[in-house]
């Protein structure tokens, strides 16, 4: 059973490319339902606020409720849009302090 998230919440997953792995962590802007692509969100949520270059070359629709993550940039940058799978997120360690 996969986890439900709410929008807002600090969430917090690892991925891995070109042989390096990360750690990313960010806050839920949306919430993508099943079946549906996260780039039309996405580009109505943006409006030069976030990057969504993370989500160019996206996957096909999923097969349960998905989020958009904005991780925040460095400095000037703009904060980025990520779509991880639910299964490799976990709520952010500050989350759960403020929630206890």
């Amino acid at each position: 059973m996969l986890t439900s998230f709410a929008l807002g919440q600090t969430v917090q997953w690892t991925s891995s490319a070109s042989g390096k792995t990360t750690s990313k962590h960010g806050k839920i802007v949306a919430i993508i339902p099943a079946g549906a692509y996260p780039h039309p969100i996405a580009e109505t949520l943006s409006s030069g606020k976030y990057s969504l270059a993370p989500l160019r070359g996206f996957g096909l629709p999923r097969n349960e409720d998905t989020y958009l993550v904005a991780v925040e940039g460095i400095g000037k940058a703009k904060s980025k849009l990520y779509w991880p799978r639910v299964s490799s997120l976990t709520l952010s360690q500050t989350q759960e302090s403020e929630a206890a």
